[in-house]
């Protein structure tokens, strides 16, 4: 029997995945998550309520055991307008290519219909190469309402950002060498998320999207360093 009621959450789950003879990537595998979000969790960092969810129901035990994947607001999250127009949304989505997509809990497969095909529609006008002229830009604005308006109708919101990333590329000899950093970009990224609430639109919770080698940049609001952490922080060189 492990005991865990006085580790903390990095280390229940480390202490669990180890008495059930699971690698990281067994874990990350079983839970439907990444990698990155099995790693992030067990050096403490916060992850999702969601994430840390499905890893206790990987590991057979309550989420409740595992400990508080943390408040709203002390996890890393992009904030979202929400989005009415065809031509708000068009923009926003030409301005990256990489689109961090979310939405509720469903009811109906009609439901889920509709969402698909906005998404589709995102990923399509998001993957376009170069500047839209004036009559295909109309087009995709127009598409974009019609997709909008049919949502708004099943009562659901649309909210949407922009946010940034630090991007590296790095050669790991698959995690048994030495790092050697290869070249480094910074890559805008769009959030989108769709909830019958404005709750569910108000923020996006990203961190769970991003790769072992990519960290946040502009657009993603960090939760502010109170304390002794930020003292050592901002005190030093």
């Amino acid at each position: 029997m492990i005991a865990i009621d006085d580790m903390d959450v990095g280390e229940n789950i480390r202490a669990l995945r180890a008495s059930r003879a699971m690698t990281q990537e067994d874990l990350a595998a079983s839970a439907g998550v990444g990698i990155a979000t099995v790693q992030r969790a067990e050096a403490g960092r916060t992850i999702a309520a969601a994430s840390l969810a499905s890893l206790a129901a990987a590991l057979g035990v309550p989420a409740s055991e595992l400990g508080s994947a943390g408040s709203g607001s002390d996890q890393p999250h992009v904030p979202l307008d929400r989005i009415t127009s065809g031509r708000g949304l068009v923009g926003l989505l030409r301005r990256g290519r990489n689109i961090d997509f979310g939405f509720c809990e469903l009811d109906s497969i009609d439901d889920a219909r509709s969402i698909q095909l906005f998404q589709e529609h995102c990923e399509a006008v998001a993957a376009i190469e170069g500047a839209l002229r004036p009559v295909d830009q109309v087009v995709r604005e127009l598409e974009a309402k019609t997709l909008l308006d049919g949502l708004a109708a099943r009562g659901f919101l649309v909210g949407g950002a922009s946010f940034d990333v630090q991007c590296y590329d790095v050669d790991d000899d698959g995690g048994g060498g030495l790092a050697i950093l290869m070249a480094q970009w910074i890559e805008t990224r769009i959030a989108l998320r769709v909830a019958r609430d404005a709750s569910g639109i108000s923020r996006a919770f990203v961190m769970d999207g991003l790769g072992e080698y990519e960290t946040p940049r502009d657009g993603v609001v960090l939760p502010e360093r109170t304390g002794d952490a930020a003292a050592s922080t901002d005190g030093g060189d």
